[in-house]
């Protein structure tokens, strides 16, 4: 799916989507908002979730990811 596609979808911009998909340790990264981050979850039938947008927690740990 394009990020004009997921942005039409989500209901935002595709800059926001192409945000969101940076690496979790680009400083540019974006991450959704509570009233994105439903949307999402409900659009993609819990196939995306909350979890999927925060670094995991090792990486966290060892200082890779803010």
């Amino acid at each position: 799916m394009t990020d004009e596609a997921a942005g039409a979808l989500f209901g935002c911009t595709k800059q926001m989507i192409n945000g969101m998909r940076k690496p979790f340790d680009d400083p540019s990264r974006k991450r959704p908002g509570r009233a994105l981050l439903t949307r999402i979850v409900r659009e993609t039938r819990g196939e995306l979730r909350p979890e999927d947008f925060s670094p995991p927690v090792a990486d966290i740990l060892r200082g890779v990811s803010a």
